[in-house]
């Protein structure tokens, strides 16, 4: 599981994808029709979100694979004295989350955006709630490296494939 913390270390945000069966990923499709399911947990001091494995949330192969990329790009400018800014949104529209390099702090804030009606099986719906926190340079490659390990153990690689 790909797990990344704030500063203060009350706050964790958890990743992890969900290995199907062998015939789910097709390495004949293109990556935006391969589907790999994941579960998502974010804990906060007094509260708690979950997109849970009923709720059977997805996210393309290519969107795992820009999620990285993008996570390895803020990185590249941790450190450098730019700020940068990488911004996710999965295509369901599960979760979106942006990355900023924060250059007079080195640390990278983080801000997350969960869809409540993928938390409470549509009960609750049109909205969205969220934190923002900073995180540094330890926690984002360790979070990176699990989410990488993720998507390689459900049989995807990160090369990607030509779309036809």
């Amino acid at each position: 599981m790909a797990v990344l913390n704030n500063d203060e270390k009350n706050l964790t945000l958890e990743i992890c994808f969900i290995k199907m069966s062998e015939d789910i990923y097709e390495k004949t499709r293109d990556d935006y029709e391969t589907w790999i399911p994941f579960i998502l947990c974010l804990t906060l001091p007094d509260k708690k979100y979950n997109i849970e494995e009923d709720i059977r949330a997805t996210l393309s192969v290519y969107e795992i694979r820009n999620l990285i990329k993008g996570i390895e790009k803020i990185l590249e400018n941790l450190g450098k004295g730019n700020k940068n800014i990488y911004e996710f949104c999965s295509i369901e529209f599960f979760f979106r989350m942006t990355m900023e390099v924060l250059p007079e702090d080195e640390v990278v804030e983080v801000e997350l955006w969960i869809n409540v009606a993928n938390q409470t099986n549509g009960k609750l719906y049109g909205y969205e709630e969220g934190v923002r926190f900073g995180s540094d340079k330890e926690d984002i490659v360790s979070f990176l490296t699990e989410l990488k390990k993720e998507f390689e153990d459900v049989n995807c690689t990160l090369e990607e494939k030509s779309f036809r």
